[in-house]
């Protein structure tokens, strides 16, 4: 701005030898010039921004300070790189007492920490299906949409299954090398308790033979892939009529690594019943 410079104190009062006729002059005041340059900052991806602050070269100690507030593009998605951060409204337009030359800084976005790990899995009792595992991951936001994770631990059949996690994908640019860990997934035998095994009656015939009635091993609950079979075999205990149990025999075929095969603990039963005889050839 300009501003009046004045008599002051140069006056005839003050100056009994002369009459002073004084003409005012003028005090141009002209804009500081301020070198203004954004500070470096650094972040993790994923975050929010730091603050971001500038330094003025100059002194403007006792003056009035810079206003605005300074500018970048980087947001929590923006990927690891280098991104400028500019003046924003730290302008001249806004310091009307300033001259402003602006040196641009930069953000830098770091890396972040990336963990994938595996759940253990354990209780999951044979059915004859598949089981798949399961993982957690610390990507953020939707970036797990854009990796392909691999080596998921899955098993059908009875046994400790163990996880080989792998990941890709060009999101990984983000991250630094992923701690990943591994974990089992168990499947155990499934218990089946044989049972519903009966006997038939017979005629004495002095003989133990005994004819069986078995269930299927559908219904005693096994699965149709593992072609379980069942060789059961029984024979009476005493062979004279009357109420008699019997000693079963069982063996199984198949895949019967996946059970845990209880054979069936109570006798059967059945009647002997006597032989009918008719005397004759008395003379």
């Amino acid at each position: 701005s300009n501003v009046a410079i004045t008599e002051g104190t140069v006056t005839t009062a003050n100056n009994p030898n002369y009459d002073i006729t004084f003409n005012n002059g003028t005090l141009s005041i002209t804009k500081k010039t301020l070198n203004i340059t954004a500070d470096a900052k650094s972040k993790v991806y994923g975050e929010a921004n730091p603050t971001l602050t500038f330094t003025v070269a100059e002194s403007i100690s006792g003056l009035a300070s810079v206003a605005g507030d300074l500018a970048t593009t980087a947001t929590t998605t923006t990927g690891v790189s280098n991104v400028a951060i500019t003046e924003g409204t730290v302008t001249t337009a806004n310091n009307p007492n300033y001259n402003i030359t602006f040196n641009n800084g930069t953000l830098t976005i770091n890396k972040a920490d990336l963990a994938i790990t595996a759940t253990a899995s354990t209780g999951n009792t044979y059915n004859g299906n598949s089981y798949t595992g399961t993982y957690t991951t610390t990507f953020l936001g939707s970036d797990a949409a854009s990796a392909s994770i691999t080596g998921v631990a899955s098993g059908t059949d009875v046994g400790t299954y163990t996880s080989n996690l792998a990941v890709t994908g060009d999101i990984l640019n983000n991250y630094n090398t992923p701690s990943i860990t591994n974990a089992n997934l168990v499947i155990d035998p499934k218990p089946i308790t044989i049972s519903g095994i009966t006997a038939s009656g017979k005629e004495y015939d002095g003989t133990n033979s005994v004819n069986l009635n078995l269930p299927t091993v559908t219904d005693l609950g096994f699965v149709a892939r593992d072609n379980i079979a069942i060789t059961t075999t029984g024979t009476f205990d005493i062979v004279d009529a009357g109420t008699q149990f019997v000693t079963l025999s069982q063996s199984y075929s198949g895949t019967t690594s996946n059970y845990t095969i209880t054979n069936q603990l109570a006798q059967p039963s059945a009647i002997i019943s006597p032989k009918a005889i008719t005397i004759t050839g008395i003379t």
